[in-house]
């Protein structure tokens, strides 16, 4: 009887999942409807991107390690995915605001497959783009890094490469204060866009911001949280737009639903941008219309 009603549950639920996935599907056409030039460009290009570069992670590799992917998310991270913006294509065009427009230095803290962080790489030139993740660089891409070795392997190790960009990789723990401490110290720069992405917990996203985020920002920079509808997560992000907001004159703080990296195959995310630029006056004034586009106030 138990076998049963589990199985009906399942089937019941997965039914659900379709049908949430349809409606949001349908939903946001109206959306691309009144879409943005500069942003289709953008979106022509990662798609372009995407279909040349072909599978991130493959079986093998996946069962090693899961690069913080569930199964579900996993079996469709190689799929190809419309054209309604993902969190990649929001932050390129946000990039288009910044005064600062080339040679842009990205920080990306928790890339996984880096799926992003070469989309990212494909479209910006002249940038320096820094990964920062506790996984090992999947194999796909192992070859364009090389390890350059400043302290012992269990206090985090860089990885060197260049591939339309200078890139690099770091692999280390946002909870591990020597990882973090070396970090730190081998990255002298402030940066331009960061995109956190990692534990996607309150502590993961404050330790992000104390022991990384907050001494590393440019004077004009771009603050990109993904998942903020995860518990307690926009609070997390509240409370740094708070910090922020203390030693800086003006600061924004703007929030959206937008599809993440496997696109129309799950749910849109909430997302948000913390910025010296007012994303929800720049967004509106440029036609870009997202859903559920919020500005929000301390």
């Amino acid at each position: 009887m138990n076998h049963l009603l589990n199985n009906l549950k399942y089937h019941l639920t997965k039914m659900k999942r379709k049908y949430v996935l349809l409606f949001q599907n349908i939903y946001v056409l109206r959306f691309l409807a009144l879409g943005n030039n500069d942003l289709k460009d953008i979106i022509f290009q990662t798609r372009s991107f995407l279909a040349k570069e072909g599978s991130f992670i493959q079986d093998s590799e996946f069962s090693e390690t899961d690069y913080g992917m569930s199964k579900p998310i996993y079996k469709k991270i190689n799929e190809s995915i419309f054209n309604f913006p993902t969190y990649t294509d929001i932050m390129l065009y946000s990039s288009h605001f910044l005064q600062k427009k080339k040679e842009i230095k990205y920080l990306e803290i928790g890339t996984s497959v880096l799926k992003n962080y070469f989309q990212m790489n494909s479209y910006l030139s002249n940038a320096e783009l820094i990964a920062f993740d506790i996984n090992p660089i999947t194999k796909k891409y192992k070859s364009l890094f090389s390890k350059t070795r400043f302290f012992d392997e269990d206090q985090g190790t860089f990885y060197r490469g260049k591939k339309n960009n200078h890139l690099t990789y770091f692999r280390g723990s946002v909870l591990e204060p020597s990882h973090l401490k070396n970090f730190n110290e081998g990255v002298n720069c402030k940066f331009d866009i960061i995109f956190s992405d990692a534990l996607h917990t309150p502590e993961g996203v404050m330790s992000e911001f104390q022991n990384i985020i907050s001494n590393n920002l440019n004077e004009e920079f771009i603050l990109y949280f993904d998942d903020l509808d995860f518990p307690g997560l926009f609070d997390a992000a509240k409370e740094i737009f708070s910090q922020i907001d203390r030693v800086n004159d003006k600061v924004y703080f703007t929030t959206f639903k937008v599809y993440g990296w496997i696109g129309q195959h799950e749910k849109m995310h909430k997302n948000g941008i913390i910025s010296n630029i007012n994303f929800y006056k720049t967004f509106k004034k440029n036609k870009l219309y997202l859903p559920n586009l919020r500005n929000i106030k301390l």
